[in-house]
């Protein structure tokens, strides 16, 4: 198994890592700006929903205005989450490189491609955002979206989890 990140030389990885942690970080700073500055039926209860009746009831309580807004972080988000990613994923090769076994490197490689997978689903994840915003949440986006970012939660936990380990071995 290989990934297309292994072929960037050892002392090269951080030349790679700083443009998407960059652009990464200027989308996650800029996103208090655009959202609605709600403590109640957020966006993020509006993802987990997972049922067309609960993101329903989170609508309901938004203006045009606020489903305005949530529409550019959702934009936002087409440019944030391949940068966050590719970090997450130079970070698991970075981390696998830290050890000389091939299995853990073989590991590192699967983690990159678990951290590329969720650009994939993130896609599913904001068109389903997209129609509940324009429409009314309907089956199966809303499923779709929870079991997306659930997905991505977990992928993520895995990487900075994996880049953790690295970091020790790398101390040690």
């Amino acid at each position: 198994m290989w990934h297309p990140l292994d072929k960037i030389p050892g002392g090269q990885l951080r030349r790679w890592q700083f443009p998407s942690l960059g652009v990464a970080l200027v989308c996650v700073f800029s996103l208090p700006f655009i959202l609605p500055g709600r403590e109640t039926h957020t966006l993020i209860e509006l993802v987990e929903s997972g049922s067309s009746a609960a993101a329903a009831s989170v609508l309901v309580h938004w203006s045009d205005q606020d489903r305005i807004r949530v529409a550019y972080a959702v934009d936002l988000d087409f440019v944030m989450n391949p940068a966050y990613m590719n970090v997450l994923a130079i970070s698991a090769i970075w981390a696998g490189r830290q050890f000389e076994r091939q299995a853990v490197r073989t590991l590192a490689t699967l983690i990159a491609w678990l951290a590329w997978s969720v650009v994939a689903t993130n896609v599913v994840e904001n068109i389903g955002l997209f129609h509940a915003l324009v429409s009314e949440p309907s089956a199966p986006w809303s499923q779709l979206v929870a079991a997306a970012h659930y997905w991505a939660g977990l992928c993520i936990g895995v990487s900075v989890l994996f880049g953790f380990v690295g970091l020790v071995r790398r101390a040690a």
